[in-house]
């Protein structure tokens, strides 16, 4: 197995950018910190594979999330 690690420092262009970079290397799905609140860019992104937020939900949707209670 190969980890792939993007960053986008919080800023939603860039990391639209770096999701869309892993997808094009064929990655077998995704855990995503997610910058914006708004879920049509990762709704459209779980269409293509397993993917699932982390530390981050976003209300109104059915994407699935992991979040601790600290």
């Amino acid at each position: 197995r190969v980890l792939f690690r993007s960053s986008s420092n919080d800023e939603v262009d860039q990391e639209a950018a770096g999701i869309e970079h892993l997808i094009a290397r064929q990655v077998d799905g995704l855990m995503v910190v997610p910058c914006s609140p708004e879920p049509e860019a990762y709704l459209k992104w779980s269409q293509r594979l397993p993917f699932f937020l982390v530390d981050r939900r976003i209300d109104s949707t059915t994407l699935p999330y992991v979040v601790t209670d600290a």
